[in-house]
Order: C-alpha cells, then sequence, then structure tokens
C-alpha cells in the first residue's frame, strides 16, 4: 500500500515474488536395519521379532522428538534450535551464569506478539519452553532469595508439572545444559509420508538393506 494517491494518480501494483515462499520441502530417510538368525527366533520363548518392532517404533520417535530440536537441516529435517532467524537472548548475568527469571521471560516475551497470540494462552498454548532435565531443575530452583529465604520463585508445589510461567517444560536431552529455548510450535511442520514401516525380509535382505 502507498499513501497520497491523488485523483488521476495510477495506483502502483504490488509485486507478488516475495508475498507467498515458495513450498518446498526435502525428504529425508531415517531407517534401521537388524539380523537375526531362524533357530534364534524359532527357540526363544518370547515374541522376540514383537518386541524388536516395538523397540524401533520408541527409537523412532525418540529421533523424531531429537531433531525437532537440533536436527541439522542437511540429512535430517531442521531443528528448532538450529533453523535460521532464531533470535538469540543473551542472560542477563553473561553467557555460563546462573539463569535468572529475567532470562526466562527475555526468552519468552523474545517471540513476537502476533506468534504469541497464534500459539493461544496458557494451559493450552503451543509457545513452549524447550530444554533438558537439568535445565528445568535449575529453573524451578530458584529462590526467592538466595541468602534468606529458600522458597522457590516458581512455586514449590508443583515442581513435576513441567510447566514454567504458565507454557509448558519440554524435556529434550539432544540439548545441551546451557541451551534453552522458547518456540510457538504452532509455526513448525513436520509431513511423515510414510510414518513407521516394518519389513521383514526372508529372501534378499540386502536389496532391502539397499533400499532397492
Amino acid at each position: 500500500v502507498s499513501w497520497g494517491g491523488a485523483s488521476g494518480t495510477s495506483i502502483s501494483l504490488f509485486n507478488t515474488d516475495s508475498f507467498i515462499s515458495a513450498f518446498d520441502n526435502n525428504i529425508h530417510v531415517i531407517d534401521g536395519a537388524m539380523e537375526m538368525g531362524r533357530d534364534f527366533l524359532a527357540d526363544s520363548p518370547l515374541d522376540v521379532a514383537g518386541i524388536v518392532q516395538n523397540r524401533y517404533g520408541e527409537k523412532f520417535r525418540q529421533e523424531l522428538d531429537n531433531v525437532i530440536a537440533t536436527g541439522d537441516g542437511t540429512t535430517q529435517p531442521e531443528g528448532l534450535f538450529t533453523a535460521a532467524g532464531v533470535t538469540v537472548v543473551t542472560p542477563a548475568g553473561g553467557n555460563g551464569a546462573a539463569p535468572q527469571v529475567g532470562d526466562y521471560e527475555g526468552l519468552m516475551h523474545g517471540i513476537a506478539k502476533e506468534y504469541q497470540q497464534e500459539a493461544g494462552l496458557p494451559p493450552a498454548s503451543r509457545m513452549v519452553f524447550i530444554g533438558t532435565q537439568t535445565s528445568y531443575k535449575r529453573a524451578r530452583g530458584i529462590p526467592v532469595d538466595s541468602s534468606n529465604d529458600a522458597r522457590r520463585i516458581f512455586g514449590q508445589d508443583n515442581q513435576m508439572d513441567y510447566r514454567l510461567m504458565g507454557l509448558r517444560y519440554c524435556i529434550n536431552e539432544s540439548l545441551t545444559n546451557a541451551q534453552i529455548g522458547c518456540f510457538c510450535l504452532s509455526r513448525y511442520r513436520m509431513y511423515r509420508r510414510l510414518g513407521f514401516e516394518v519389513a521383514i525380509a526372508s529372501q534378499d535382505a540386502q536389496s532391502l538393506r539397499r533400499n532397492t
């Protein structure tokens, strides 16, 4: 839009080249293989194949959780902490200093108002803190007064609800204890082409492993 258009003045056309960015998605494959002997499967009193399949499912969910946080964007989906344009908030006490209440406020308000509103209000907000178990413990361990009052500033009776300032605090151990982020997950997208698929081959396993 432009101001000051008088009668008889042509309205300038808007260039739409950058109005909507290209909708391109890279495809990243994750796979794993295990070889087991026929006698082992036949002689075991347990459903070994079913156990292995369940474990692969658990590992797959763990890997998805990790790449959402720290995926490199090259061989993996791009993670929240590695995405271009992420705003870095410097701790009030400097790098390596003990966390302060203002640091978490800085992270939370580092997200623009329109995205906070899009994520919704707590307790159902899709804006979340993300860090390790240790970093959560440090946050919830901040005292009211380190010298005179050991009560916790974020409360003592709800330590296990994994919330901070009303937002969920998601745990991911692929991060370091020095990394804490606040993100609007309603803006994160991951498309699963096939989901989790298990194939058991007793013939020509080599072709299966070569994905051919």
